[in-house]
This record gives structure tokens, sequence and C-alpha cells, in this order.
């Protein structure tokens, strides 16, 4: 859960529901979108201030995939025919290396490529 002034906390959606539009949009004259309303209990042993009808964020996970390598969303270079490569450094040497992109998240995408290990440094665009 991402918090009023940025702090992140983990915990538990306790329950669930559909909101109703409230009237036009200030200003647009537009229809509100419906809402969604969450009840969210703070795991852990976490201090925060009263948060009673706050405004946060929540942040789902929806798969977790671990010991893989990740590269900055960034480093990744469209090759042509949907194919994807990072240009890695090693030993003062410079390399393209074809990658197959996974589960991407937060700027990061998990790939898989014949020839890239951990620590490899690879470049990043602008």
């Amino acid at each position: 859960m991402l918090l009023p002034g940025g702090a992140r906390v983990p915990g538990e959606v306790r329950g669930l529901a559909a909101t109703a539009p409230t009237g036009p949009e200030e200003g647009t004259g537009e229809e509100a979108e419906p809402g969604l309303e969450a009840t969210v209990a703070v795991t852990g042993k976490h201090r925060i201030p009263a948060l009673d009808g706050a405004t946060v964020n929540v942040l789902f996970t929806e798969r977790v995939r671990e010991h893989v390598l990740s590269v900055p969303l960034t480093a990744l270079v469209a090759i042509g025919g949907g194919r994807f490569a990072v240009y890695a450094s090693e030993g003062g040497a410079r390399r393209q290396i074809v990658v197959k992109p996974g589960l991407a998240a937060d700027g990061y995408a998990e790939v898989d490529g014949k020839g890239l290990r951990a620590g490899m440094t690879v470049e990043v665009g602008r």
C-alpha cells in the first residue's frame, strides 16, 4: 500500500466494494468513473498515522518470479521481427545479446538470453 507522503507498507485487502459515480467531474461536465473502495489492514509492525477514510494507492502483485535476470526496461533494444536485445559489457568488450523478455514491473524486465549472466553491465537508453 502506498500511503499519502509516499511511504510503502505491506497490507492485506479485507474487503472490496464498487462505488457509484458521484456526478459530473468538476469543470469537465463529463460523468465521473465508478470507483472501488478497499478495506485494507496493514500487516507487520508498522507505525502509521490514522488513515480512516484517507486515499491510498493499493499495489497488487500478480505474479512473483525468483532467481531470474532482470534489466532496466530502457536497456531493451528492438531488433526487428518482434525480437529484443541488450548491449552488454564484460572485460572491456561490448556485444549484442538477443534476449527474450518476460515479466516486467517497476521499470525492470525479466530477460533470458544465451551468454547473459548475472553481474554483466548492460547499456541503458536515456
